[in-house]
Parts: C-alpha cells; sequence; structure tokens
C-alpha cells in the first residue's frame, strides 16, 4: 500500500495527505511487520531454551550416577545419611502417581 501511495504523494495532497501521514503509516506497517513475526520468533527461542535444558539436565545427570553416587557409597557405614540420600535421589512423578490412584480407586473416578 505505501509504495502505491508514495509516487502519488503530490497528487494525494489535495486529499489531505501529507509527508507525516505517509511517515506514520510506514511506522505502523513496520510495528505490524514485527507483531506478525514476533510468535514464530519466540517460538524458536523456547524450542531452543527446551533443547538446551535437555542437554544440561542430561549432564546433570551424568555427572550424579557417574561421579556422586560412587562417593556417596563411601558414606555406607552412616545408614542414615546414606538411605537419606538415596530416598532423595528418588524422582517422583506426579502425573504417573495421580493414574495409580485413579486406577486404584476407580469409582471415585465415576462420581465426578
Amino acid at each position: 500500500m505505501l509504495e502505491r501511495i508514495t509516487p502519488l504523494k503530490t497528487e494525494l495532497a489535495d486529499y489531505g495527505l501529507n509527508e507525516e501521514m505517509i511517515t506514520e503509516l510506514s511506522t505502523k506497517i513496520t510495528d505490524y511487520e514485527k507483531v506478525l513475526t514476533e510468535p514464530r520468533q519466540l517460538i524458536n527461542e523456547r524450542k531452543t531454551t527446551n533443547e538446551l535444558i535437555e542437554d544440561n539436565i542430561d549432564q546433570i545427570q551424568s555427572l550424579i550416577s557417574n561421579q556422586i553416587d560412587p562417593m556417596m557409597e563411601l558414606f555406607m557405614d552412616d545408614k542414615e545419611f546414606y538411605l537419606s540420600y538415596k530416598s532423595a535421589r528418588m524422582i517422583v512423578d506426579p502425573a504417573t502417581r495421580k493414574k495409580i490412584e485413579e486406577i486404584e480407586n476407580p469409582e471415585e473416578q465415576t462420581e465426578e
């Protein structure tokens, strides 16, 4: 639209079109184009960030499994400390737990 108006700005001046209006239109078009591409850009950034998080989690799990867990075996004599560590290392998946509870109590699910 701007490409069509700019060459005709002298003819359209009789209808109230001025340089300020053309500049404002250009700014609004630029802002609109940014808004159009922003969601896709945010999706790409989020995807990259999630992949980096997954890589970091893998590195952390490897560090714990390959270095810290073997070192903790030095503390097996202190049963309370060692068992506390092992318990803290267990991963609880709340989604899985909920599914198990639903299977155990199917009558509660139908009453809702």
